[in-house]
């Protein structure tokens, strides 16, 4: 790599990104207060009493969250390289993309734990854009084909009654004419526009509410007194200006600081004395946000928790859901299409998030020219024409079907599950077959999957996106399961199976065979767990 680059560089006194907590065994032993590197599992199986901590009460639930739908645009100069490594998002723990390129750029001897992706951004950057400042992406940001009133039209055919802009993500790029920084889109790119001002706008012409996404820390730069002062609170104060109905935060994993902190709080305050009635999501800092999932206190009037998480059970408090439809959540050109969700996993996945009396904010990443990625454009015209014409929903009944017959004769299309050893043998009955099927045994060792746990292969191709599941009920071959191992298997299997779309899932009598369990006990556990998903079970015996 080029050492004239001018790229940005990490301070020895910079608070660690998710991804570098993620890799620092020493940072895993402690508490954090960021969402994203936040343990997925932990808060899919938290129960759903309400804290005594908790401010709002069970029936304020449904009082803003409850079965609404908003779209998130992420949008920047990240949008014109437009480039994140598929194969590197697909491994990693934290699914950020293109929207981290300046991330990935920072000079490997200065990273103690370098992003995930950065070896592959780097090697794309050398080869198309040589020894140029990431800086200089803004003079290729031209939204010149930019048609604000065809996103809102699209974005309502989805039923959306809100839609944020992300005004400044960690680049610090800026996407109004901010006094702080010459680094926007009035004094950095040939657009020359206000982009905020413009969004804003047409939100309202067309009925919806108008939100603002912003991140509180900057790749590069520590938040203190100084960060804080000359940053944070000037353009927390410009974007007042627009009167945002929504606050959606982010960044606040660098915020653990006690003057961080007490800024935030200011900031806030602001907010609610400039509009009482403004929504402010959860990532504002605060320790409890981790610790307890219905807490909300005085600031934050609702909860978006890790991004593409679900909860199992209702929580107490209102809630978001946020997910993307590919990979990323900028614009990624190597993304193809079955790298997508479809328009009918995002209805399963919308009608999951309202059962649980939540509401559901879809991303879109547009090109540096304006225009919606083709692929997310369809999968949205897709939803729209399913809720149109949606059937209601099934009953209970139909949650599980019994079929007699081979397991391997069921759908292509389908994923399927089926339990084993942590050693992987798989030498007898079903999971044989599921070895001489489907191999790779050395990549499910190496995910080191405990009991209770689940190993899985992702096999894609331009028709086929389904998962096989291997769900670790026991240490080897020729012990037995507990119940317990299979139903905390099942849980993770569900959850997983729900968060990447999966709506036909196959599978034998889980544990009732070899391993000896009783079905009449396993197929109430599947019956629960199952019951609010929008996905069709199937169970083959022979």
């Amino acid at each position: 790599m080029s050492k004239k680059r001018a790229l940005p560089t990490t301070t020895s006194d910079e608070p660690k990104t998710p991804d570098e907590a993620e890799n620092s065994k020493s940072e895993k032993r402690q508490k954090t207060t960021n969402p994203e590197e936040r343990s997925v599992s932990s808060f899919m199986s938290a129960s759903a009493s309400a804290s005594a901590s908790s401010s709002v009460s069970a029936s304020a639930s449904t009082s803003k969250a409850d079965g609404g739908v908003g779209v998130i645009i992420h949008w920047g100069i990240y949008s014109v390289p437009a480039f994140d490594s598929v194969e590197s998002a697909q491994k990693r723990k934290i699914q950020n993309g293109s929207e981290w390129y300046a991330k990935r750029l920072m000079v490997l001897e200065k990273e103690k734990y370098p992003t995930s992706g950065s070896p592959e951004t780097q090697k794309h950057h050398e080869k198309y854009y040589k020894d140029q400042p990431y800086e200089d992406f803004a003079t290729k940001f031209t939204a010149e084909k930019w048609d604000v009133d065809e996103w809102m039209t699209l974005f309502k055919s989805i039923n959306a009654q809100y839609v944020i802009l992300t005004t400044k993500h960690h680049d610090g790029f800026c996407l109004w004419p901010t006094q702080t920084t010459k680094f926007n889109v009035v004094d950095a790119t040939p657009f020359q526009e206000n982009i905020l001002k413009k969004f804003a706008d047409a939100c309202r012409q067309h009925g919806l509410k108008f939100g603002v996404y912003y991140s509180w820390s900057e790749f590069g730069k520590t938040v203190d007194r100084s960060y804080l002062d000359s940053v944070v609170i000037p353009q927390i104060d410009e974007l007042l200006t627009y009167e945002p109905d929504i606050w959606w935060f982010d960044g606040d994993w660098t915020c653990k600081n006690l003057v961080a902190r007490e800024v935030i709080g200011e900031c806030l305050k602001k907010i609610k004395q400039a509009n009482p009635q403004a929504e402010i999501n959860d990532r504002i800092g605060h320790e409890k946000e981790r610790e307890d999932k219905n807490w909300i206190g005085s600031e934050c009037t609702y909860r978006v928790y890790a991004d593409r998480t679900l909860p199992t059970v209702i929580p107490q408090v209102p809630w978001e859901h946020i997910n993307t439809i590919g990979y990323s959540w900028g614009r990624n050109t190597q993304q193809k299409k079955f790298h997508y969700k479809t328009g009918i996993q995002l209805k399963n996945l919308m009608t999951t998030v309202h059962k649980l009396k939540g509401r559901f904010l879809i991303n879109v990443g547009p090109d540096a020219q304006g225009c919606l990625d083709p692929f997310e454009k369809s999968s949205l015209q897709e939803l729209a024409k399913l809720l149109s014409s949606t059937p209601p929903p099934p009953a209970e009944n139909q949650i599980i079907k019994e079929i007699k017959g081979d397991l391997f004769q069921c759908p292509r299309e389908a994923s399927m599950a089926h339990c084993v050893s942590q050693c992987m043998t798989m030498g007898a009955g079903v999971a044989l077959k599921f070895k001489s099927a489907f191999g790779h045994v050395k990549e499910l060792l190496d995910q080191k999957t405990k009991i209770g746990g689940i190993a899985f292969l992702h096999i894609t191709d331009e028709k086929i996106n389904r998962h096989i599941y291997y769900l670790v009920t026991k240490e080897k071959f020729n012990y037995k399961p507990t119940f317990e191992a299979l139903e905390q298997a099942c849980t993770l299997l569900r959850d997983h199976a729900v968060k990447n779309g999966v709506t036909q899932l196959c599978i034998p009598q889980l544990g009732c065979g070899l391993d000896k369990l009783d079905w009449k006990q396993v197929k109430p556990m599947l019956i629960k767990l199952f019951s609010a998903t929008p996905i069709e079970l199937s169970i083959y015996s022979i």
